[in-house]
């Protein structure tokens, strides 16, 4: 917090969720890979738009 506002922090740090959701369909195979993929995605737009906002 002293380097950096939170609300510019937290977004980068959600990335993280997309890219493990990616390498578990990717590399692991799991199931419902594309759902997943595409509730990560949306879920880091969420929080981008809370930060920009």
């Amino acid at each position: 917090m002293v380097f950096a506002p939170v609300s510019q922090v937290a977004p980068i740090r959600e990335i993280s969720i997309l890219i493990g959701t990616i390498m578990g369909s990717v590399l692991l195979s799991e199931g419902f890979g594309r759902v997943r993929v595409i509730a990560a995605v949306l879920m880091v737009l969420g929080v981008i738009s809370v930060a920009a906002g």
